[in-house]
């Protein structure tokens, strides 16, 4: 009995044209660095999540079926509109992650240390002199510590320069004093935390009035 013939499996390649081009992945991106060509490469977000790839499958999805994708974008508007918290519209909303909604949350710490930060930066002071200035502000009697507090800090000659329009910006007040352009009551003075007292006269220096900057504050140009 003569032995069977062995016939190797069928390849599945075969009934494709091997001649065709084969859209291979390389090739993509080869496409897509061409000038003129749109990329579906996914990309890194600023926010850690692919939005280009994101936007390549809603791309899909609407190319599919374009009714079912205007009623989804409906419904997402109307859930918007209700104000709920799972819908999110980008990737910059939410921080990358499965507990990125969490990081969102903000507590009365957080409240408390934004604001101590808004008030370092706007008066360009470091920590331990913000927490001297709380320290003063706290054994004045007859008002609020946070009332104050914000007196200590315009009290600063730094501060008075920026208010009596001598300097576009704090940290442009700041240099002012520290090259030793103001004077208070005749008397130089070149420490920005210089604490100003009532009936003080802040005044620029003789020699630097013909300066530009004090020229153009003289016109009105940093009020």
């Amino acid at each position: 009995m003569p032995a069977p013939t062995l016939r190797p499996a069928a390849d599945p390649l075969d009934d494709i044209d091997r001649e065709a081009p084969v859209d291979s992945a390389m090739a993509r991106q080869e496409r897509a660095d061409l000038p003129g060509e749109r990329s579906d490469r996914p990309r890194q977000a600023r926010g850690g999540g692919d939005v280009y790839l994101d936007a390549a499958r809603e791309l899909a999805r609407e190319e599919r079926d374009p009714e079912q994708a205007r009623r989804d974008d409906d419904r997402d508007a109307e859930r918007v509109e209700d104000g709920d918290p799972d819908i999110a519209y980008g990737a910059d909303l939410l921080a990358p992650g499965e507990h990125g909604r969490g990081r969102k949350q903000n507590s009365d710490y957080k409240t408390r240390l934004l604001e101590k930060q808004r008030l370092r930066a706007q008066y360009d002071i470091s920590e331990r002199q913000m927490q001297r200035a709380y320290e003063r502000a706290r054994k004045v009697a007859g008002l609020r510590t946070g009332e104050a507090l914000i007196i200590e800090l315009e009290r600063r000659l730094d501060a008075l320069v920026l208010r009596a329009g001598l300097a576009r910006t704090i940290y442009q007040s700041r240099q002012m004093v520290v090259h030793g352009h103001i004077e208070v009551n005749g008397r130089k003075v070149d420490k920005p935390s210089y604490r100003v007292r009532p009936d003080d006269v802040v005044q620029v220096r003789e020699r630097s009035r013909e300066k530009t900057p004090f020229l153009v504050a003289r016109e009105g140009g940093w009020a």
